[in-house]
């Protein structure tokens, strides 16, 4: 079941990239949970059968471009770390953004059921429980 994790978690990576919401939603289980890195800011979590297109809403009001090169993606069970580079671009404020970051997507069933990203790799490492 985990290489089936791994190889949903390549597939949310690609739909992101191209923008497909239609088909991003579709990993996630109803009840899911997105954290994206704003939470840490804003305390934002979107929950439910809409948490996908609720966080692309938001993504859409605030960047311009927005995609994520993958590094690494490694099997942890029913969880899958991803590490690699977020690229953005502010709608607002043109500002860009090249940053290594790590997420974390919990599955059951074959669904995305939590979707967590961290600011830093090491963050991320820390929180799948591995050392960096």
């Amino acid at each position: 079941m985990s290489e089936e994790n791994a190889q949903i978690a390549r597939l949310m990576g690609e739909y992101f990239n191209s923008g497909d919401r239609e088909a991003f939603q579709e990993l996630f289980a109803p009840d899911a949970e997105i954290i994206p890195l704003r939470a840490a800011l804003e305390g934002t979590v979107y929950r439910g059968p809409s948490s996908a297109a609720d966080f692309w809403a938001d993504a859409d009001e605030s960047w311009e471009t927005m995609g994520f090169d993958p590094d690494e993606i490694r099997d942890l069970g029913d969880r899958v770390l991803l590490t690699g580079r977020l690229r953005a671009k502010g709608r607002q404020t043109g500002v860009e953004v090249d940053s290594q970051m790590g997420l974390i997507a919990s599955f059951a069933d074959g669904k995305v059921t939590r979707f967590q990203t961290y600011a830093t790799v090491a963050e991320a490492l820390e929180a799948a429980g591995l050392r960096e």
